[in-house]
């Protein structure tokens, strides 16, 4: 599921597409697409209040994902916006590495604090589309 939003823009009606499901976690990316903020893209981002005690920007944060049936991950480092706020920029040269499918990977969110206790944020699964080219 895609969280849409619709907002008037003249007379035009602009939506924008966030891949993170805000009723699952789950994240719908396009195989082959970049998802940063330079190519204007909405990028992956997680947000909870709960996080504050946690102090988020000064912990070491990492988003990990894998199949259900391999033992290899991609690991990419995470950026705290502030300590309620996570953001994940991933390249076209990333996404395109991920298999096509419904679900086809898993992932989480962890954050190593600066006491060295480790805290899972948020997981999820990840859908991916195959890009017609």
């Amino acid at each position: 599921a895609i969280k849409l939003k619709t907002e008037p823009l003249g007379a035009q009606a602009v939506t924008f597409i966030t891949p993170v499901s805000a009723q699952t976690g789950d994240l719908e990316l396009i195989r082959g697409d970049d998802y940063t903020v330079s190519s204007g893209r909405v990028v992956p981002e997680w947000t909870n209040d709960d996080w504050t005690p946690l102090s988020l920007t000064t912990a070491a944060i990492t988003f990990r994902a894998k199949t259900r049936y391999s033992a290899s991950v991609f690991e990419k480092v995470a950026e705290a916006l502030s300590d309620t706020q996570v953001r994940v920029e991933l390249t076209a040269a990333e996404t395109e590495g991920f298999a096509v499918g419904r679900a086809a990977f898993r992932y989480d969110l962890e954050a190593e604090l600066s006491g060295g206790e480790v805290v899972t944020l948020v997981q999820g699964k990840i859908h991916i589309i195959e890009d017609v080219r």
